[in-house]
């Protein structure tokens, strides 16, 4: 580890041109903590994301009640309330740094991470030794971090919804793919796609703003119905998706049913009331996205021909309609 009284400008800079260099979330992350950990001196580092039930990515007064925090790079299984931990609660609501001690008496720094307006993540520093020659430079990452990872959600999210993006929903479950299958982890991935029932007819009666309404408001009710780090993406028109990890077929089918109904009985203001079909799929063990997308929408489809406003689970019997060029026919770009 460098001294951190002798840490030079080139070794700043490099730590900069580093940050600098992510694009993605998780990496970025974990560039700052192996940086932190290299160049300053600390014995532990670790980062912290927040969620709720309602959606929320920034975090203030206002909804911090509800949150959870999670280690960005756990298994995401492993949340817990933040009101639980005072100390992360506190700088959450401040926005203001915390110190304390860590049970082996080293001095703790809890260091919020600011995004465009409210706390996106929570840096907790585990010192060895109090250095405030370091600060100043701790706290320029730190902001750097905080304006990046601004930058980021606006890359990867829909600007209409807060869901993810197509093109950032497909990197994200390919690296879980991966990561499931490096693991030799049991395959327990679900697909859901889900569609609002004549979405069109609303656009074409009412209007593109009010059918705007209607996307947002199903995207606020998919946040509530499914778990904090379920990926859920707007897929295209009145397409949503939405990808269950650590559950079987069964358990997903509960899930989707429970946000169905919840859509059924749900009044969306100045249209009433609207439906959704749902095509539910379990992935299989290195499963491409384009056979999962397959298999979806002829569930999809299975849906919307028994009448819509119901969730169907893809069975071997269900017709799947592969275009000929994906089994040997011309390939045509345009």
């Amino acid at each position: 580890m460098t001294d951190s009284t002798l840490l030079t400008l080139e070794e700043q800079l490099q730590a900069l041109a580093r940050l600098s260099g992510q694009h993605r979330e998780v990496p970025l992350i974990r560039s700052l903590l192996e940086i932190l950990g290299l160049l300053a001196p600390v014995s532990g580092v670790k980062y912290y994301q927040l969620a709720n039930a309602l959606g929320d990515h920034e975090f203030g007064r206002h909804n911090v009640a509800s949150a959870w925090v999670y280690d960005a790079l756990d298994p995401p299984t492993m949340g817990q309330p933040l009101k639980s931990l005072p100390s992360l609660s506190e700088a959450t609501v401040s926005g203001e740094r915390r110190q304390m001690r860590s049970s082996g008496g080293h001095s703790l720094d809890v260091i919020p991470v600011r995004g465009s307006r409210y706390i996106v993540g929570l840096l907790v520093l585990d010192w060895r030794e109090v250095d405030p020659s370091m600060h100043n430079f701790v706290h320029s990452l730190i902001m750097l971090c905080g304006n990046m990872l601004t930058l980021i959600f606006s890359k990867e999210r829909e600007a209409l919804t807060s869901l993810y993006n197509r093109q950032s929903f497909e990197e994200r479950l390919h690296a879980l793919l991966d990561y499931v299958g490096a693991s030799n982890e049991e395959l327990k991935v679900c697909f859901a796609l889900i569609d609002i029932d004549d979405f069109a007819g609303v656009n074409e009666k009412l209007g593109h703003l009010l059918g705007d309404e209607v996307l947002v408001h199903v995207s606020q009710v998919m946040n509530r119905s499914f778990r904090f780090y379920d990926l859920l993406c707007r897929f295209g028109g009145g397409q949503f998706v939405a990808v269950m990890r650590d559950t079987d077929i069964d358990g997903a089918a509960c899930v989707v049913e429970r946000f169905r109904t919840t859509i059924e009985a749900y009044h969306f203001p100045q249209v009433g009331k609207k439906t959704v079909s749902v095509g539910l799929v379990q992935v299989c063990a290195h499963e491409l996205m384009p056979s999962i997308l397959d298999r979806a929408r002829a569930a999809l489809s299975a849906a919307h021909e028994a009448g819509g406003n119901q969730v169907e689970v893809f069975q071997p019997s269900i017709r799947v309609n592969i275009p000929q060029a994906a089994v040997g026919g011309d390939v045509e770009l345009f």
